[in-house]
């Protein structure tokens, strides 16, 4: 199952409903202000503290839903051996209550493997959707202080308008707050962190991180 990554999350127009100025100032090096500013939201994602630890907690439930796949795997390849081995038997057997007794067996095993086959695709569905509606969830928390991150900034320097890098065909590399976003969006106290559960429903271990 594909690890789940922030570095893919797409939002183009995240931050254009914020207002744009309807008049120009000063900056430090053309003595105007710029007419909007500018944020690169997947650098932020990838420079903010939290996004990395909610990165690391996704990481962390995946490997779990991982090993339990492994898990019922190795039991679909243990009944896959026990059917082979009952069709060598019948085939050598010569008297008809053993045939018997084995076909028995073997229509046993066959349906232990459909079973755990089924068991399989249900919980990787499961998995992959569960994962996938939280992680959407919990990154439009993230999004939403790189929002208002960026609109404090650009209320306190007086511009009355940010842009995300995607959909600014050219802007003056000075209008780039990227830097100014992470840096306010790791100086603020963090939110505690998530409960991801797994597809099992237990719970994935807390992600060590240091900062």
């Amino acid at each position: 199952m594909k690890k789940i990554a922030l570095s893919i999350l797409c939002v183009a127009s995240l931050l254009a409903g914020i207002p744009a100025a309807s008049h120009a100032a000063d900056n430090s090096m053309s003595g105007s202000k710029p007419p909007f500013f500018v944020v690169d939201i997947n650098a932020v994602l990838q420079g903010s503290m939290e996004a990395q630890a909610l990165t690391l907690k996704f990481q962390g439930a995946v490997e779990g839903d991982n090993g339990n796949l492994n898990s019922i795997a190795n039991d679909m390849n243990t009944a896959l051996a026990k059917a082979q081995d009952l069709k060598n038997q019948y085939t050598n057997a010569t008297v008809q209550s053993d045939k018997d007794k084995i076909q028995t067996e073997f229509a046993s095993v066959a349906t232990l493997y459909q079973n755990k086959q089924q068991e399989a695709n249900t919980f990787k569905q499961n998995a992959e959707q569960q994962l996938t509606l939280q992680r959407q969830t919990y990154l439009q928390a993230v999004v939403l202080k790189i929002r208002e991150a960026a609109a404090d900034i650009a209320k306190e320097r007086g511009v009355g308008g940010v842009v995300s890098s995607e959909v600014a065909l050219y802007y003056d590399p000075s209008w780039d707050i990227t830097s100014a976003v992470i840096t306010r969006l790791n100086s603020a106290p963090p939110s505690p962190a998530p409960a991801v559960p797994s597809a099992s429903g237990t719970m994935a271990p807390a992600a060590s991180t240091s900062h």
